[in-house]
């Protein structure tokens, strides 16, 4: 093949790695240019090279995917040389290769341009990085958002993470490479082209100026894990349109050092969303500005449009508009999170990278999840945040989802909104001011005491009987009972709203000999809280709904010894709860709780039917421990109904993993059955499954823990997701389900 050198403005390197099937690739090739008359045409390249720099005519010919008639392009193999600059058109098909010999150890992209003025890469090929065995072995994928979904609250993924179905069986290196990237380029525009199943990032521009990018498409699932379809980083004059995005991250990522981006008329979805950030990890500077998002349809997606920072960066980020943003099915649509944190441990600090400017006009349709989420700093409020024609509505329109949550952020409602976000503070902050926990709302505006009275409480008693009295609104518990003998409550009711904080309906404790029946409860906190040292308790006939449902718990609080046995709860029915029936404990605590029946409940519109958590924490921050209160002897029948959020979630300590957890004739479905919820989870969960279950709960382990067995981390993901859903911050969101301390102990099992 006749090799040729033309002078040129700029220098091409574009390095790929190709694979045809059936045949060995044995190392990488730097292919430099194919050439034409008048274009460059970028086909698929022979396999089977040649030592004088020629290739197999019929391994090149099987190659070419393209349609139509096409001259045979001339192969340029050369060593950095410069070239003029045609466009580099793409016809066929570029596949990567499924030998991990073939990508060695520090691949960080496959085909990359670089320092190049006026490039064009257009056609109608494709670039398949057949990314499924990186994404299995990198499994599980953590966003932080799913963390909002904070624990703020922890960001939420509506199609859970499941295992990704990978066509390769051995290892591949642990660098996975971006499909497509151009570095410190001027005059860029990428168009027509198709890029699928990147191992990682599909088309990265870094350093860029003058992109465009348009009429190309971007697809990986929804679950395969740090695949961007646009990622920008330190660029800027950036325009985005006419593209459809489909991935298992961000469908665009903008990053730190870019300005003057517009994207618009794009489709996105699966994926993360549109997101800037995160910025500001590992206490960096981060600078992005006059940013432009409009008319961007979004489905399925986790976030609609979202501003991630860390803690301890600085810099900020201003002058955004989202504008004219269609959602359908979308978990969070409008997140701004100042505590962005994966799944390794973040600590707390007080400097954050500055919000500021942010415009959310026109931003409709539905939501699975939350409709809007600011959690901003104390020392660096979200300032300037504007808000106008903002209709969100739940995906079932009688269901109650989560309210807007605001920390710290001001700004301006400049029309009437859907939901109304009564929690952004209008103006500016008062300096050196710290927003108060306002979100609870009182009747009453006078300063009350800091410690909240139960209404009825029964102390040190033998042989108590309540029956037929109503006791309503009460500051915090309704009715309790401290070490007291044979109990009987019946033919009662409590009664206050659902987002009454604290109230639990009957809370029991050091009580033993205990018969709770034929009563209504309706408060904001656990409708029957069972604690330390109670036994022989039974429940039966009970209505519960709104509230958290029945609990034990939480136990083992400060390292305290808790025990719990011999409890039964039957025949009950719930409605609009948090929780249904729920076993929570603290790590560091000691003691037990077994012998536990839950029988024949009923479940309407239940968030969680099902849980154990031994990683309880409230709002405040929880010191990772190895002790831990024993779970052993828990039985689960016939329990049936409707949830919202996830089914099962079984979260059992490393050390003191749960056991003997009975399951039989359970049958939950999602209130919409169309809808995918989250699959059950279990960790370090030991049983037996006695009949089968809707759905299949595959992730409870068979028979009884090995001796110092750990877990592996197959979940993780989901865990991280259920953040966002399950913390605003200062409220019970968070005590739900695992919090910040249950994803960082999966990541020190992991690290192990």
């Amino acid at each position: 093949m006749k090799k040729e050198r033309r002078c040129g403005v700029g220098k091409l390197e574009r390095r790929v790695v190709g694979d045809q099937i059936g045949h060995d690739r044995r190392d990488h090739r730097q292919i430099r240019a194919f050439h034409r008359d008048k274009c460059r045409r970028l086909q698929p390249i022979g396999e089977k090279m040649r030592n004088t720099g020629g290739f197999d005519e019929e391994r090149w010919r099987d190659a070419v995917s393209s349609t139509g008639r096409r001259e045979r392009s001339r192969c340029v193999l050369c060593e950095r040389e410069r070239f003029n600059q045609y466009p580099t058109h793409l016809d066929g098909t570029i596949i990567a290769p499924t030998d991990s010999k073939s990508w060695g150890k520090g691949l960080m992209w496959w085909i990359e341009f670089t320092k190049l003025k006026g490039i064009k890469v257009q056609g109608k090929g494709v670039i398949d990085g057949r990314g499924s065995g990186w994404w299995q072995q990198d499994y599980p994928f953590i966003d932080g958002e799913t963390k909002l979904i904070v624990p703020l609250n922890n960001s939420v993924h509506q199609n859970p993470p499941m295992p990704v179905r990978s066509e390769l069986d051995w290892k591949m290196p642990s660098i996975k490479p971006t499909a497509l990237r151009f570095y410190g380029s001027i005059g860029v525009e990428v168009s027509g082209i198709t890029i699928q199943n990147s191992p990682q990032c599909h088309l990265k521009f870094d350093n860029c100026i003058d992109v465009e990018v348009h009429d190309m498409s971007v697809s990986s699932p929804g679950d395969s894990p740090n695949t961007d379809g646009i990622h920008l980083q330190n660029s800027r004059d950036v325009l985005i349109h006419s593209t459809t995005l489909a991935c298992g991250d961000d469908c665009i990522s903008i990053q730190t050092g870019c300005s003057n981006v517009f994207v618009h008329n794009v489709n996105c979805g699966p994926g993360h969303g549109i997101s800037i950030g995160s910025l500001g990890k590992d206490s960096t500077k981060a600078c992005v500005s006059n940013i432009t998002v409009r008319d961007v349809a979004m489905h399925n997606t986790m976030t609609g449009v979202r501003i991630k920072t860390w803690q301890g960066g600085v810099g900020s980020v201003k002058g955004i508009l989202f504008s004219n943003i269609q959602l359908n099915e979308v978990q969070l649509p409008i997140v701004i999170d100042q505590f962005y944190c994966d799944h390794s441990k973040c600590k707390n600090q007080t400097s954050a990278v500055a919000v500021e400017g942010v415009t959310y006009e026109r931003i409709k349709g539905t939501y699975t999840v939350k409709p809007v989420h600011f959690a901003c700093s104390d020392n660096f409020p979200c300032v300037d945040v504007q808000l106008s024609a903002i209709e969100l509505k739940p995906v079932q329109e009688k269901y109650h989802m989560s309210d807007p949550f605001c920390w710290q952020t001001f700004g301006e409602l400049n029309t009437p909104t859907l939901p109304p976000i009564d929690c952004l503070q209008i103006g500016k902050p008062a300096r050196n001011r710290v927003q108060s926990d306002h979100d609870v709302r009182s009747e009453l505006d006078w300063k009350m005491p800091s410690i909240k009275p139960t209404a009825l409480r029964f102390y040190g008693s033998i042989g108590v009987e309540v029956s037929g009295i109503t006791i309503q609104n009460s500051p915090q518990c309704h009715l309790k009972f401290d070490n007291c003998i044979d109990v009987e409550v019946h033919d009662m009711s409590v009664s206050s709203p659902g987002d009454s904080p604290n109230t639990d309906g009957i809370h029991l404790q050091n009580s033993r000999d205990v018969l709770i029946h034929s009563t209504t409860l309706a408060c904001g906190d656990d409708c029957i809280s069972i604690q330390t040292g109670c036994s022989n308790v039974f429940v039966h006939n009970v209505n519960c709904g709104p509230g958290h449902g029945i609990s034990i718990g939480s136990l083992g609080k400060d390292s305290t010894k808790a025990c719990v046995s011999n409890i039964t709860v039957r025949d009950v029915a719930m409605h609009n709860t948090m929780t249904g029936v729920r076993i929570k404990t603290w790590q560091g605590g000691v003691g037990s709780v077994k012998g536990i029946l839950f029988s024949n409940i009923q479940l309407n519109e239940v968030q969680l039917p099902i849980v154990i958590d031994q990683f309880y924490c409230d709002h405040s921050k929880c010191k990772n421990q190895t002790s831990a209160v024993a779970v052993e002897g828990v039985t689960y029948e016939r329990i049936k109904g409707t949830y919202t959020v996830k089914p099962v979630h079984f979260a059992c300590s490393d050390n003191f993993p749960c056991v003997d957890v009975q399951l039989s004739a359970i049958e939950l479905k999602p209130v919409q059955e169309k809808y995918h919820m989250s699959d059950p989870f279990c960790w370090q969960t030991f049983g037996e499954l006695n009949t089968p279950t809707l759905p299949p709960i595959n992730c409870l382990q068979i028979g009884k823990p090995a001796r110092n067995r750990v877990q592996s981390d197959h979940d993780a993901d989901e865990i991280s997701v259920y953040r966002l859903i399950l913390s605003d911050i200062g409220h019970t969101w968070v005590e739900s389900v695992c919090g910040d301390e249950f994803v960082e102990l999966v990541s020190a099992a992991v690290s192990r």
